[in-house]
């Protein structure tokens, strides 16, 4: 005896809140990429026009950013290394006496 199987699939309209939940994280994304282009966008016109001020091209002025940066980050940690250090060597201080 063979019998038929049917599946039947049941769509239920979100609620309203569910939908306002819903918009409020899309518009928030579409917010999110319009401001990344529009700080892009800026950004580059600001690097133009001081690599045009300076009389260097924009590759050159990128790269001076991007090794004061590098230099940044290394000085920030070696600080940050020295006060590590300095804490936990007067923490063992304490302890031992």
């Amino acid at each position: 005896m063979k019998q038929d199987l049917t599946v039947t699939l049941e769509y239920k309209k979100p609620s309203f809140i569910f939908k306002l939940i819903l918009w409020f994280f899309g518009l928030l994304f579409l917010s999110l990429i319009s401001l990344f282009i529009y700080f892009s966008i800026k950004t580059n016109k600001i690097v133009k026009e001081f690599a045009k001020a300076a009389g260097l091209s924009k590759e050159e002025v990128l790269n001076v950013a991007s090794v004061s940066l590098n230099q940044f980050q290394d000085n920030l940690k070696a600080h940050t290394n020295a006060h590590l250090l300095e804490y936990l060597y007067r923490k063992e201080c304490k302890t031992e006496s």
